[in-house]
């Protein structure tokens, strides 16, 4: 296999691996970018064995494969995959060539045997149609694939041979032998590559259960859609927990519920040892796990990180304001700075909830505590059906796994928080004024006409204790 970058950033920690669709060439995702990310193009497999390595420099790695990328990613990055935070398949299975997981058998052989030429051109043809939002520009230079242009029949034969050790690297849709982290699986209702029916099968019955998105369209989505799909929107969360800022404390009915009984953990943690002197606490927002943490103690220094600007908190005679991106300000922060780490209801919005423990195991002194919360899966679920991409939450156990990774003593506890509303409206409400309609990219006012009369959200929260050897 080979690699290229399209976006290739000094200094730069996170890294994006786009599986390029069969055929294509890497000139066709020049262009694809994200602030804060590497962008690099997996293509050309027809070497068989051959892993793709991830450079050392970057601490948190998305995969987004497409059609038969899906399976070369699996095959390439078996030696990488604890690196890997979460990968995305669009219009792809692990099962290529299977006549209840993938493309029909026969269809995928006949296609690998008959191989010319004009047939490619109907491939491509195929990949989108009159109808279809997305058009693949079949004509264009940067689809073509490497050497086509110049060596029609290298091209051909490359391109069989491809097809034939991807083939021969299907897994089974339940296999443990999966090692990605499948996260979420885009589907093209109208695709005439890879049956629908044939993908929902596929990824309904992986172990990891990934999201199915179905759009309507056929096989070929632009994988800058994907991307802006599943990387948080931080202008759009800032903007909109900003215009809440006033109205949250009085709305945020589940997330001081939250903030309290995270207060009386490290109130149980602090009690078993000395008072924290060096504090960070991470999305503190309108403040409302710092009042409770005042109660209990005066860090010497504390600092605050959080996406908006945040006002004066004094609760030290030392403290320090960062707005930034905290997942990043964390995996650039110098190490065994802090005794304790906070934050309530925030962690859910990183793109690596692993890499969060891993880097405030790293900035925690020997002994230091954490004390966190998040949402796990079944968060909003009464929300679900109404967004297009709901966000992806983890389970416990994964929580749990991901944490004690990094920390020796880990705890956790889960707790469902019903939130009741007199009407459909008045849930739309709650979600405006807390700032959370903002974060999901969907049309929250479905709210009005598919809730029941007297509708409730149920929050699933995660609390987290953890020491630092």
């Amino acid at each position: 296999m080979k690699t290229s970058f399209v976006a290739n950033n000094p200094g730069c920690h996170r890294l994006i691996i786009l599986f390029s669709g069969w055929s294509t060439s890497p000139d066709f995702y020049t262009g694809i970018s994200s602030e804060g990310w590497d962008v690099m193009v997996v293509y050309d497999y027809s070497d068989d064995g051959v892993s793709v390595r991830i450079p050392d420099r970057y601490s948190t790695v998305l995969v987004v494969a497409w059609s038969l990328g899906v399976t070369a990613a699996e095959m390439a990055l078996r030696h990488e995959a604890h690196r890997v935070a979460a990968a995305f398949a669009v219009n792809g299975t692990l099962a290529p060539a299977d006549d209840i997981y993938g493309i029909p058998s026969g269809i995928y052989h006949d296609t690998e045997m008959s191989l010319n030429e004009r047939n490619l051109r109907r491939f491509r043809h195929r990949l989108s149609t009159s109808r279809d939002p997305y058009r693949f520009p079949e004509d264009s230079p940067a689809a073509i694939s490497p050497a086509e242009s110049a060596d029609h029949d290298l091209t051909i034969s490359r391109l069989r041979t491809e097809l034939r050790l991807l083939a021969s690297h299907s897994i089974p849709a339940s296999a443990d032998e999966c090692v990605l982290p499948w996260r979420r699986a885009f589907i093209g209702s109208a695709d005439l590559i890879f049956p629908a029916d044939a993908q929902r099968r596929a990824w309904e019955a992986h172990p990891l259960h990934p999201q199915i998105c179905e759009w309507e369209c056929g096989h070929y989505i632009p994988l800058s859609l994907i991307i802006d799909n599943i990387l948080p929107d931080h202008t759009r969360i800032r903007n909109h927990f900003e215009a809440s800022h006033d109205t949250y404390d009085a709305n945020a009915t589940a997330q001081i519920h939250i903030a309290t009984r995270l207060a009386g953990m490290a109130g149980d943690l602090i009690a078993d040892g000395d008072k924290p002197r060096y504090l960070l606490e991470i999305g503190p927002g309108t403040g409302c796990l710092t009042r409770r943490l005042q109660r209990l103690f005066s860090p010497e220094h504390a600092t605050f990180i959080d996406l908006c600007p945040l006002s004066p908190f004094n609760m030290s005679p030392d403290e320090r304001y960062v707005t930034a991106d905290a997942e990043q300000w964390m995996a650039e922060a110098e190490a065994d700075t802090f005794d304790f780490i906070a934050s309530a209801s925030t962690i859910q919005w990183f793109v690596d909830p692993r890499g969060f423990f891993s880097n405030a195991a790293r900035l925690l002194k020997p002994g230091g505590r954490l004390i966190c919360s998040t949402f796990v899966s079944g968060n909003l679920a009464e929300l679900d059906a109404l967004r297009p991409a709901p966000i992806i939450y983890h389970s416990s156990d994964e929580i749990y796994r991901m944490a004690a990774a990094s920390f020796g003593n880990v705890s956790i506890e889960e707790e469902d928080i019903p939130v009741v509303f007199d009407s459909p409206r008045q849930a739309l409400m709650h979600l405006k004024l807390t700032g959370v309609a903002g974060t999901a990219k969907s049309n929250i006012r479905n709210l009005l006409t598919s809730l029941p009369a007297r509708p409730s959200l149920t929050y699933r929260a995660l609390y987290i204790r953890a020491i630092k050897n």
